[in-house]
Parts: C-alpha cells; structure tokens; sequence
C-alpha cells in the first residue's frame, strides 16, 4: 500500500535566466513542493513546459540538492520540520 505524502511547503522560485525568450514566455517560475518527510519535488511552470525548450536539468538537480541539506539540518536541530 503507497502512503500518501504530507506537504510541507510549496517554494516558488522566480528565475530570470537574462535570456531572449519568446514573446509568451513570462520568465521561469519553478516550484519546489517540500514534504514532511524530507524529500523534495520539483514542476517547471505551464509557460516554459508548452514552449517544450530544453530544461536545466543539472541547475534543478543543484537547487533540489541545496534545498535537501537545508531540510536535513532543520531536521537534525530540531527532530522534524
């Protein structure tokens, strides 16, 4: 049986990469749903996922690993989030 995840905190990001972009895109907005058990995950905004450029995988994987050790020193310090 798969156990359903509390939220936490929903983190939203708001990247301006400085880059040309197509008229309709508005800039990046990422979001990062933090749960109650530490982990982490991660949705691109509407706009930049329809335009189907490519994804900075590797800066999301950097920001996603920030965002962990961050979580596991709260919960060293204080035994939960």
């Amino acid at each position: 049986m798969r156990m359903k995840k509390t939220k936490f905190e929903n983190i939203e990001i708001i990247i301006d990469y400085n880059v040309d972009r197509p008229p309709e895109c508005k800039g990046s907005t990422e979001l990062y749903s933090i749960f109650e058990d530490g982990t982490i995950s991660y949705c691109i905004c509407y706009e930049c996922a329809t335009l189907d450029k490519h994804i900075d995988r590797e800066h999301v994987e950097k920001v996603v690993s920030i965002l962990e050790t961050i979580l596991k020193k709260i919960k060293e310090k204080y035994g939960s989030l």
